[in-house]
């Protein structure tokens, strides 16, 4: 394998709970098939004690198993089962932390107050990464209303980074949830079709379709609003661009602006229904 390409996969399986020198040894295990910690570290062009030691911490952790035989010879777990044992790992750690957020804040009430008195507040978003975490974000803040102005393709980021799943908990409350979806695309049905299902399970969800799309623009509880200056990344190498903030005035703007749009946009048409005719 070019040393490149071994680069990158070391690299890539470093991301799940492997440091530098065991991504080294897993892969070539996985490369040697059964081999013993000599084999390895000739391979590898690593330290034979060093080697032996970082193939007794794998394997206590599970990552490698030994064989009954002299000399022992060590085998990789298969990468599925590593990838999807760190996964549960951090799942299960996400939930702890979640619930220790959750008794932080009924504990402590100073940790839920807002500072109040500052000046209106603004912050630049670039990249998906940076944009769709602080919608996320936004979207769990509300409590009264969430209006959203979206493209087909940030729809689908949307639903990758699970913002959809913080819906239900709005809806619930009675808070009033309206999107505008892009009605022109590779796929607008298939959207559109989504939507209308999410729609099903919580009939107070409101949306519309709108065609061609303008802007891009989400506004939460009347008091913060996230406007893209590049409302749809990713082409021609862009990314994509959000302006936050909390300005009284601007979010008005931006409600104002989303109500014309909102006029003039169109509730789609249910599917059709075709039923066979009864032979007579």
């Amino acid at each position: 394998m070019p040393d490149l390409e071994w680069g990158e996969l070391k690299r890539a399986v470093q991301n799940f709970g492997l440091n530098e020198r065991e991504a080294e040894i897993y892969l070539r295990l996985q490369r040697l098939g059964p081999a013993s910690a000599q084999q390895v570290a000739r391979d590898a062009g690593l330290d034979r004690v060093v080697t032996y030691r970082t193939l007794d911490l794998l394997r206590a952790r599970g990552v490698v198993q030994a064989t009954a035989e002299r000399p022992r010879r060590y085998v990789p777990i298969p990468p599925a089962d590593l990838f999807r044992r760190e996964i549960e790992s951090r799942r299960e750690a996400l939930a702890r932390d979640e619930s220790y957020a959750e008794d932080l804040l009924r504990r402590y009430p100073i940790l839920r107050q807002t500072v109040a008195g500052a000046a209106p507040r603004f912050e630049t978003l670039k990249g998906s990464k940076v944009v769709y975490p602080h919608l996320k974000e936004m979207v769990r803040r509300a409590r009264e209303s969430l209006w959203i102005l979206i493209t087909q393709k940030a729809f689908r980021e949307s639903v990758r980074f699970g913002i959809h799943r913080e819906l239900p908990r709005l809806l619930q409350q009675k808070a009033q949830v309206r999107m505008i979806l892009e009605g022109r695309g590779p796929n607008p049905s298939y959207i559109v079709e989504m939507a209308r299902r999410f729609q099903e399970r919580f009939p107070e969800f409101e949306f519309r379709v709108l065609e061609p799309q303008p802007a891009r623009v989400t506004l939460v509880d009347h008091r913060e609003a996230a406007v893209f200056a590049v409302p749809e990344g990713g082409q021609a190498g862009e990314e994509e661009i959000a302006i936050w903030t909390d300005a009284r005035d601007f979010v008005r703007s931006q409600e104002v602006f989303f109500e014309s749009l909102w006029s003039r946009s169109v509730v789609p048409p249910s599917p059709k229904v075709h039923r066979a005719r009864n032979p007579s």
